[in-house]
């Protein structure tokens, strides 16, 4: 009996940690949604007439995408 409930008990922690580190991969796959702001000046004869905001919502698995935008002067936050 004594070794019936430990093989029981030994097979339950194995389906939890299964099902534990299963779950972590998933999650960690996931995209991650990114809100970017830039500025962008409208000129008229050489001269700055205005400067508007453009807002670009994005999802991503892949960091360097958000990196490569920073990079070029654009302000990016997690949404």
């Amino acid at each position: 009996m004594r070794i019936q409930l430990k093989s029981t008990i030994m097979k339950y922690n194995s389906i939890i940690i299964t099902a534990f580190f299963g779950l972590t991969f998933f999650v960690s796959s996931c995209s991650k949604c990114y809100e970017c702001t830039r500025e962008i000046e409208i000129q008229s004869g050489g001269q700055t007439i205005a400067v508007e905001e453009d807002i670009d919502e994005f999802c991503t698995t892949d960091d360097s995408e958000v990196d490569s935008r920073r990079e070029v002067g654009e302000d990016c936050v997690p949404v």
